[in-house]
């Protein structure tokens, strides 16, 4: 098979594409202007082929796309936060880039595109168990509005010129390869300064968290047994973690003693931020697919996959 993944040098797309290279008989495309991504993540092999070029340009990215059987695309701002400064970097950065990759796909005949979207499409649901078709799908960000828009350009994009999509709502994602988050970030913290943790929001922000292999396996059977032309699947692990049980994690594993963790006083980190999202992953299971970790195994692996990392 002959992939293409946009954003193939960042945190899940680089995961991804050391795993369909390791049968040697698969080939990839990276096409990544590496912003975020890097290099080093990427296994050497042969079957592997890097464009360093943003997505907006398009005569590159048609023309990487000839030949193509499967689009991953993870091009996209993966930081919530940054909206607040930028408010347009979530279209810029979101949805403009996936309708040209829709268009170089239309273009090249190439039928088949999985895409990551996130909790973020639901907004502040409270304390809802959310299933796919909740029917309040209010974002509260920018980065949530440009999921949502660009999972609509996808299924606009099946309806009219049959291409075949997939949409993966995620938890939050951990493990090796991460360059942001709150584990990659205590880290970074607690590394400059191991006396003093500063906290955004009061630690209270609980949400599942789903280590990197879980997520690797839901898009590669997603990939093979999903049967209709277009379909949505959250994928979570069904329990969850808070704030102040990762930052104690992260003390105890980076062996710090006598740390002051100052927390803050609302209930959000930044604004966008949502403090409780619990995602149903009944439809993804109902194919085959279950997590290994649990979400308090996910986040001590990361912890130890990014201490290895940044040393």
């Amino acid at each position: 098979m002959k992939y293409l993944i946009t954003g193939g040098a960042g945190f899940i797309g680089s995961n991804l594409t050391n795993e369909l290279l390791k049968s040697g008989k698969n080939t990839v495309t990276v096409f990544d202007n590496f912003s975020a991504g890097k290099k080093e993540f990427l296994n050497p092999s042969n079957g592997l082929e890097i464009i360093k070029s943003d997505v907006e340009n398009t005569s590159r990215l048609l023309k990487a796309m000839k030949g193509i059987d499967v689009v991953f695309h993870f091009a996209s701002n993966s930081d919530i936060s940054k909206a607040a400064a930028d408010p347009s970097i979530d279209f810029y950065q979101g949805v403009m880039l996936t309708q040209f990759v829709l268009e170089a796909m239309r273009k090249n005949d190439v039928k088949r595109i999985i895409f990551p979207s996130g909790s973020g499409v639901y907004g502040d649901a409270g304390n809802t168990l959310l299933k796919e078709d909740y029917p309040y799908r209010i974002p509260v960000s920018p980065y949530g509005a440009g999921k949502i828009s660009s999972e609509a350009m996808i299924a606009a994009y099946s309806a009219m010129f049959g291409i075949k999509g997939s949409v993966l709502r995620f938890a939050n994602v951990t493990g090796r390869h991460q360059t942001h988050g709150v584990i990659y970030d205590f880290i970074k913290k607690l590394r400059r300064n191991s006396s003093e943790l500063k906290v955004l929001g009061n630690g209270l922000q609980k949400k599942s968290y789903i280590y990197i292999d879980d997520i690797l396996n839901a898009l590669l059977m997603i990939e093979k047994k999903q049967n209709k032309n277009y379909d949505y699947f959250n994928v979570s692990t069904g329990d969850y973690r808070n704030v102040k049980q990762i930052a104690a994690a992260v003390v105890k594993e980076m062996k710090i003693k006598n740390v002051n963790i100052r927390y803050g006083e609302e209930s959000i980190g930044w604004k966008g931020d949502v403090p409780l999202i619990k995602l149903s992953s009944g439809k993804i299971k109902s194919l085959g697919w279950k997590p290994v970790y649990t979400s308090k195994q996910a986040v001590i692996l990361s912890i130890n996959d990014l201490l290895k990392e940044l040393d």
